[in-house]
């Protein structure tokens, strides 16, 4: 599954406002990144087109999720309706968005859609179910033999 995230959707889903957009962003993006590559999802974040000189837009192949800033003159939502269009196999796509437009169009194609909420509970779930992946350290043989006597040795050579 691939997931296409709705990125603006996403940072401004309760409605928050910050006091750098970009920090956030980066921040929001930092954090998904973690999760996507603990998780081993595949996805792209969107995010509107730069509006200011010091902005980026463009794409970024961070794996395992790509950040794309639309083109100018195309919104997130059109980039990501046309991605939509382009995929052969619509039902191998999750679109995160809780913009209505967006979540029928996607649905009408075959893909599958999550709201931004449903989606970060579903995160949120995965790692609560995940079983810890500690290993218990093991000493190889050799290596208990070799303690064993550096013990040993000093056990009864106490002064060394």
């Amino acid at each position: 599954m691939r997931y296409l995230i709705d990125g603006y959707n996403l940072l401004f889903h309760e409605g928050e406002e910050f006091c750098s957009l970009q920090k956030e962003r980066e921040k929001l993006v930092q954090q998904l990144q973690a999760a996507f590559r603990s998780l081993h999802l595949q996805g792209t974040i969107v995010f509107d087109g730069s509006r200011r000189r010091d902005e980026e837009s463009g794409r970024s192949y961070d794996n395992p999720l790509e950040t794309v800033f639309a083109p100018r003159g195309q919104s997130a939502d059109e980039y990501l309706l046309e991605q939509l269009d382009t995929v052969h196999n619509k039902k191998t796509i999750t679109l995160v968005t809780n913009d209505k437009h967006l979540t029928r169009h996607a649905r009408a194609v075959g893909a599958h859609t999550l709201t931004i909420r449903a989606f970060l509970s579903w995160v949120d779930k995965q790692f609560s179910t995940r079983k810890p992946t500690r290993r218990t350290p093991r000493e190889s043989p050799q290596q208990m033999a070799r303690l064993k006597q550096v013990f040993e040795d000093r056990l009864n050579n106490p002064e060394k």
